[in-house]
């Protein structure tokens, strides 16, 4: 192979005619990973949208043929398996991956109809579960699947995890248990274990049962670990990718992007990731929301589709590190506030500039949760002329002095603590100690400083942060939790005061109006109650000075510039 030559990922699984699942699903996720993309082709299908009219397996010695021809010539880095048709082609395809060792097996487990009805026989069953479930990095059943393979039902999230305790005790390296099938209200809970860590993965349920989607999720997780992400952060990669849209296709539905849909961006500097947009039909304003410390941005899309319905077009960006980012700190990659403010919120603005000249009439926001929206205050003091509102929700300036005792007291040696030991590590393991994701040291650091010295400024950056913020124009609507130790209202309060030219509204919820706990989180799934504060004293203003701009434009007052 040539030094150039991408790595390749090899997906065993069979045809599908209508291109929306199957080895042809795999194929074009791979390709938008970046990843080469080897198949084998397992049974043939002729199906659509609606269903699976015949199945062909092909003779079982071309099957053993295909897998050599791809393993002769290729390293492949991770196998993708799905539609596995019966117990003699499950047994060669055991063969093979004992013979190879692939790095990296992630077995989708294609077992159940939509119907409902199962597609393999008894003695299929037992060799998936003997051959391949020993063989997998990763295995990834929706809940009638884990069913078949653990013999016991399925119901909630307590039956999820001892489902993954068994597919483990059968040999699986690590179990994420896809939640679509639970009810669970207007979410869906994709859940994973290795053993060792659990985590959820929380998103928003759609109104539609999309075809291709496991296929989708599966393949995008191998392509993830051949770039190099851990297997949990390949998972989190692979469901953001297959969340970034859905939408009805003829009678059926395949996964296509629509509303929310995926933007790609590029920063520049070798950082690439993702940016989901919510737009409604006609909306009023548009606004850039920034996520907290640690946080994918899918998990804000409850928010964006509330605020949406309100007539808002919400595009959220990716922090580096997480979910889309291509990016994940280490001791040799690092980041802190100059790469994102010099480059990943510029690339977001010009990227959404571009999309929207259109819709130049329309009033710009930033805003964001916790460190998101105190990255939005300071991006929008480099840009004052791009946003003339901002909407800041569990925010404020980590300011030891802004927090009450005795919390406050003990802040200071916190503040001096982690960026020791992400200096020792490389970088923090914030979910170890609760705080954030695995977060870059640099990051740490410039955010540490300011909760030493209320003093906004990066490593690498010669500039005044507090000051630009000081030229920012226009109005601020600030929402906190009643019982949020982590964004108290002194610390929203002096974040505000950096904004002396802001004419500042704040708001405080009870877990009542919120419907949820009021505290730095919870409110992220039952996002209405914030959406309204926002949108609320705005509204009228939205309407107004876009129906007066649009019937009068040559006399209408000068709106935020374009991002």
């Amino acid at each position: 192979m040539s030094p150039t030559t991408p790595v390749s990922a090899l997906t065993i699984a069979g045809s599908d005619s209508g291109g929306g699942a199957g080895i042809q699903a795999d194929l074009k996720a791979f390709a938008a990973h970046r990843v080469h993309g080897l198949s084998v082709i397992a049974a043939l299908t002729a199906q659509n949208t609606r269903g699976v009219s015949a199945v062909h397996v092909p003779p079982i010695d071309f099957l053993r043929a295909q897998i050599e021809a791809c393993f002769d010539d290729f390293d492949i880095h991770a196998v993708k398996l799905g539609m596995l048709a019966n117990a003699e082609v499950i047994h060669a395809v055991a063969d093979a991956l004992e013979r190879h060792r692939p790095p990296h097996v992630v077995l989708d487990p294609v077992m159940v109809a939509t119907s409902g009805a199962r597609l393999l026989e008894d003695s299929a069953l037992q060799a998936m579960r003997e051959r391949l479930l020993p063989l997998a990095t990763l295995v990834t059943p929706n809940a009638p699947e884990a069913e078949l393979l653990v013999d016991r039902s399925i119901d909630n999230g307590n039956d999820a995890e001892q489902a993954a305790a068994s597919l483990l005790d059968l040999g699986a390296g690590a179990v994420l248990l896809k939640g679509g099938h639970l009810q669970e209200g207007n979410r869906v809970v994709d859940r994973y274990f290795d053993g060792v860590s659990s985590e959820e993965f929380i998103h928003a349920r759609l109104p539609l049962d999309a075809h291709g989607t496991g296929c989708t999720l599966a393949s995008a997780i191998a392509a993830q670990l051949c770039n190099g992400l851990s297997l949990a952060n390949a998972c989190e990669a692979g469901i953001d990718y297959r969340g970034a849209g859905t939408r009805p296709l003829r009678r059926g539905t395949a996964r296509m992007s629509d509303s929310p849909r995926a933007l790609a961006v590029d920063s520049g500097d070798g950082h690439r990731y993702e940016i989901i947009a919510c737009v409604p039909a006609q909306p009023l304003a548009r606004l850039l929301w920034l996520p907290a410390l640690g946080v994918a941005t899918r998990h804000y899309l409850l928010l964006a589709q509330a605020l949406a319905a309100r007539g808002v077009a919400v595009y959220l960006h990716e922090w580096r590190g997480n979910g889309s980012s291509s990016l994940r700190p280490s001791r040799t990659q690092d980041w802190g506030y100059r790469q994102i403010l010099d480059h990943d919120l510029p690339a977001s603005q010009a990227l959404l500039a571009d999309a929207d000249d259109a819709q130049e009439v329309l009033p710009w926001i930033i805003g964001g949760h916790s460190l998101g929206g105190q990255l939005a205050c300071v991006h929008a003091g480099r840009q004052p002329q791009a946003f003339d509102r901002l909407w800041l929700a569990a925010s404020g300036t980590p300011f030891w002095r802004t927090f009450p005792p005795p919390r406050g007291w003990l802040l200071p040696l916190i503040y001096r603590f982690l960026p020791w030991i992400s200096r020792h590590q490389g970088v923090l393991h914030g979910r170890r100690l609760g705080f954030g994701g695995t977060e870059a040291r640099g990051l740490i650091a410039d955010w540490a400083r300011v909760g030493l010295n209320n003093h906004y400024a990066a490593v690498g950056m010669d500039e005044d942060l507090d000051a630009q913020m000081a030229r920012v124009h226009g109005s601020a609507q600030a929402v906190l939790m009643e019982n949020d130790w982590l964004a108290p209202i002194g610390s929203m309060q002096a974040l505000l005061a950096k904004l002396p030219n802001v004419a500042s509204q704040l708001r405080v919820l009870s877990a009542q109006e919120l419907g949820a706990r009021a505290d730095h989180f919870a409110w992220m799934k039952h996002p209405e109650a914030v959406a309204e504060a926002f949108f609320i004293q705005l509204g009228e203003n939205f309407h107004k000075s876009v129906d007066d701009s649009r019937r009068h434009p040559h006399n209408s007052a000068p709106v935020a510039g374009r991002p």
